[in-house]
């Protein structure tokens, strides 16, 4: 296990693939995600790309968030459209932040549903009039070698 452990820490050096930012986490593959806490990031980017939906293998359009979070580089990836054909509410909520900004991003659970509570730094988590997240709109995690597979960049600039 050390030896995956230390090329996955030379693959990050040379820049090969950037870390996620984990949200969520599954301690086994059938059990639900969990919160991970508060994570204090800072803006670095932001682009749309081709994803995958994991439930049914057919392509959609992602929004792929680059925060560094404790001077290391990271990325979050969502759909830009939710299930319910609308606009996926963390671009509503990332849009007031620019580059450079820093902010907290944190997994929540509400009952059974799941939501990414999105604040600045200070500024008090509210659950009220949250939209939320089913389990199974939670993405799934993926290899970097899937990910990369599966993207086409399409950039997006922010200012």
């Amino acid at each position: 296990m050390d030896a995956i452990k230390d090329l996955y820490e030379e693959g990050k050096k040379k820049g090969h693939f950037t870390p996620r930012l984990e949200l969520f986490i599954k301690e086994t593959p059938k059990s639900a995600p969990k919160p991970t806490g508060p994570h204090t990031v800072k803006m670095l980017g932001a682009k749309t790309i081709k994803g995958t939906e994991y439930k049914t293998n057919k392509e959609r359009a992602e929004v792929e968030l680059l925060v560094e979070e404790d001077g290391e580089k990271k990325t979050y990836n969502f759909p830009v459209v939710m299930k319910s054909g609308k606009m996926h509410y963390l671009i509503e909520r990332l849009k007031k932040y620019n580059k450079g900004d820093e902010f907290v991003m944190e997994g929540k659970k509400s009952g059974q549903s799941s939501y990414i509570d999105i604040r600045g730094i200070g500024e008090d988590s509210s659950e009220e009039g949250m939209p939320t997240i089913e389990q199974d709109e939670i993405p799934e995690i993926k290899t970097e070698e899937e990910e990369a597979k599966e993207k086409e960049e399409i950039n997006l600039d922010i200012p």
